[in-house]
């Protein structure tokens, strides 16, 4: 695989890491800010976006390991 590609799938990959990373923290953050439904909603989309940033990183992954 071209070093360069390497270099964008590993970086892609991290990016996703630290972008869940970032979003578990803020739920434990917001506990403090919100209640009641507005928490809940904020919730239930800050786990869909760590759900596809998940599956992002997955995707990439597997990419990665396709590459000869």
């Amino acid at each position: 695989m071209d070093p360069q590609q390497t270099r964008a799938y590993n970086d892609s990959i991290m990016y996703c890491n630290s972008l869940i990373t970032q979003l578990e923290q803020e739920k434990d953050t917001i506990r403090s800010c919100f209640h009641g439904e507005p928490l809940k909603a904020y919730l239930e989309v800050t786990d869909m976006a760590i759900q596809r940033a998940k599956k992002l990183r997955s995707s990439l992954q597997y990419l990665q390991q396709m590459q000869p």
